[in-house]
């Protein structure tokens, strides 16, 4: 499922542009799944090489529950 969503991306922005996404070494993106164990669950569609307490924090909305 994942090779076969990036198709799009690749086709319509080109090879180079797809693997700017993400770190150096890492290019493209990946789709990770965030349970109700976050305030925004849900299919995301993250560059790969990010950072995951960025992600949670700033996309899914934080940890639900989460203790300051």
């Amino acid at each position: 499922m994942e090779t076969l969503s990036a198709v799009p991306a690749i086709i319509l922005e080109g090879g180079e542009t797809y693997a700017n996404r993400g770190t150096p070494k890492n290019g493209g993106h990946d789709c990770s799944v965030f349970p109700a164990t976050v305030n925004k669950p849900g299919i995301y569609e993250i560059p790969l090489g990010m950072n995951m307490k960025k992600f949670i924090d700033e996309m899914a909305g934080g940890m639900r529950n989460a203790r300051s």
